[in-house]
């Protein structure tokens, strides 16, 4: 990995990226809401957040050191809690996670997992913005709440086990806001664990896109993880954000599953 021109990213490079993504950066992320369930179990890592969506009650299984019976009975104890929950691993996965997730009538999705490979224009995209940026204090979740929420398209209610959760109290949590005229547009947030800050829920509102919000709070919070001892950074992208992520120097490294449930609505 190179900071500067670029480079090729460096296999267990990857696969550390991966782990920390799936076993420490979800469960932080999950963990905060009152009354989720998170257990890590040699490389694996399960979370139920007590939400009907299943990206937010997964077993992640990120690298292919993750051990499929340790996979097999997180999943049979999540099942236990929740009809709607997923599958996160690495693409390719093994013979026994394809069978495993076939078997729970779950369908792949795949994301493209991107390291930043060129810190170089960072700063510029963090200080180019016409909206006001701020981070968000331990009190404000409900704004980061807010925007996340009509940013996604997501009910509101939807979200609201995160208004009560502690996660903008943790210590490895980063979140800023953008706002116009007093009005929040744009929300990111960010976690660091293990060298790298994973970049987690960037959502503008739709009537504001396009203006370069997005790119200016994963400018910030990556800013920030770097300062507060990350070594880079990784994240997960929409087809929406591939462009606005490259453009700030990130690089797709591997590709990511989100094995969902066939049928995604519960109701």
């Amino acid at each position: 990995m190179q900071n500067g021109s670029g480079g090729e990213a460096r296999p267990t490079l990857v696969a550390s990226a991966a782990r920390a993504l799936g076993v420490r950066m979800w469960p932080t992320f999950v963990g905060a809401v009152p009354g989720s369930w998170v257990c890590v179990e040699d490389a694996v890592a399960a979370f139920d957040s007590g939400t009907d969506i299943a990206r937010f009650n997964a077993v992640a299984a990120p690298t292919a050191a993750a051990a499929p019976r340790a996979v097999a009975r997180l999943l049979e104890a999540l099942a236990a809690r929740t009809d709607w929950f997923s599958l996160h691993t690495p693409v390719p996965c093994s013979r026994a996670l394809r069978e495993m997730a076939h078997s729970l009538h779950l369908i792949e999705e795949q994301e493209p997992l991107m390291l930043l490979e060129d810190s170089r224009h960072l700063v510029a995209a963090a200080n180019t913005s016409d909206a006001q940026i701020s981070r968000l204090r331990p009190d404000q979740i409900e704004r980061h709440v807010d925007v996340w929420a009509r940013g996604f398209g997501v009910p509101a209610d939807a979200l609201t086990p995160w208004l009560g959760s502690d996660l903008l109290s943790r210590p490895n949590v980063i979140a800023y806001q953008a706002s116009l005229d007093g009005v929040d547009v744009a929300t990111a947030l960010g976690i660091v664990a293990d060298g790298f800050v994973g970049v987690f829920n960037v959502a503008c509102v739709e009537s504001h896109r396009r203006r370069g919000y997005g790119a200016a709070l994963t400018a910030k919070v990556v800013l920030d993880g770097l300062s507060s001892g990350a070594d880079t950074a990784v994240l997960t992208s929409s087809p929406s954000g591939d462009g606005v992520y490259r453009a700030l120097g990130f690089r797709e490294v591997a590709r990511w599953a989100q094995w969902l449930p066939d049928d995604i609505d519960p109701d």
